[in-house]
């Protein structure tokens, strides 16, 4: 196959894998493409924004006794309609231009019911197209904020945002059943917004998280955390832990959609492997960033160096609060 053949091939997987239409086999292929070609990557996320215009499109689901009431309503027009012998109605030559008068009661029927199955058919695949640009608008959100902490990274010889504390003697867990201090690890993300290096709030809103909201306050810059964790979708790597800057492994996770782990500032014992953020849909995947500043969708947790879950500190599997990514290439995002 030419290299054109193939660039073509995987414009068009590129596309198939926005609508959700690849086989597990296909998309692991295009994200390892994505992983080892910048250029693909980027050809993937400017489609990812001309696909997002499509959320603009709403519809509400039919309601359950759509079919039986256009057929009531089928019905009693008919009620109306004088009842004329079969030998009485004109043919269409007797009109000239092969016009009939009237529908009959057995063409209307067939009408409605194609109307009806039309629409049982086209709302399922509008909220899926809904569901789609929602990913990508999140996609969206995570890549400008990896241009964010590039820049500050640039700014700051190559380290990561972080908040110099007590986080690495406190609990980064907000319900954490523990007497050590609460260093919340979302103070380090702030900082993009505190400092200016990411300008819109709702920049860390997800779209398809139903319980978050934007931070609304008059000058977001006085603040050194954000004042709700609903003001925040994402979790971001735990800096506590071992030293992590921009010159680590480029497929070091930085954040990504909540950790399902740690949903409502307590930990839930849930299986990692098999967990994805439940920003969307309830658990379909997740958006995540990574530290060369591209963000890609993964419906396996399991995406961080060589096959690290992002969810976990190495392997465990209960969490006090207290943990930290066991060495520089463990992904652990927390809130």
């Amino acid at each position: 196959m030419s290299d054109k053949q193939r660039q073509f091939d995987m414009d068009e997987w590129l596309l198939d894998s926005q609508l959700g239409q690849l086989t597990d086999a296909q998309h692991r292929e295009v994200m390892e493409a994505l992983r080892k070609n910048p250029s693909l990557a980027e050809r993937d996320h400017r489609l990812q924004r001309l696909l997002q215009p499509l959320d603009a499109f709403t519809t509400t689901p039919p309601p359950n006794y759509l079919v039986d009431k256009v057929l009531d309503r089928i019905a009693a027009q008919n009620e109306d309609l004088p009842v004329v012998p079969e030998s009485a109605l004109m043919s269409g030559d007797d009109y000239g231009d092969g016009r009939r008068s009237v529908f009959s009661f057995r063409e209307m029927l067939a009408l409605a019911a194609m109307l009806t199955f039309v629409m049982l058919i086209l709302v399922p695949g509008l909220a899926n197209v809904r569901a789609k640009s929602r990913q990508i608008a999140c996609a969206d959100n995570l890549h400008r904020i990896g241009q964010g902490v590039l820049a500050y990274a640039a700014d700051n010889t190559n380290a990561l945002p972080a908040v110099a504390s007590a986080a690495r003697e406190g609990t980064w867990l907000r319900d954490a059943k523990t007497t050590k201090p609460y260093a919340p690890n979302s103070r380090g993300r702030y900082l993009l917004l505190r400092l200016r290096y990411v300008n819109q709030c709702d920049s860390f809103v997800c779209p398809s998280h139903g319980d978050a909201k934007p931070l609304a306050v008059p000058n977001a810059h006085a603040f050194s955390d954000f004042p709700d964790p609903a003001n925040c979708s994402y979790d971001s790597q735990n800096m506590a832990g071992p030293s992590v800057r921009l010159t680590s492994s480029s497929d070091l996770p930085y954040m990504a959609d909540a950790n399902p782990l740690f949903e409502g500032g307590k930990f839930h014992a849930i299986d990692p492997l098999r967990s994805n953020s439940r920003n969307h849909n309830g658990g379909v995947g997740q958006n995540v960033l990574f530290l060369d500043g591209h963000a890609r969708w993964t419906q396996d947790p399991n995406c961080g160096v060589r096959g690290d879950n992002i969810w976990q500190a190495g392997s465990l599997r209960h969490y006090r609060g207290t943990e930290k990514p066991t060495c520089p290439e463990d992904a652990f995002l927390v809130p």
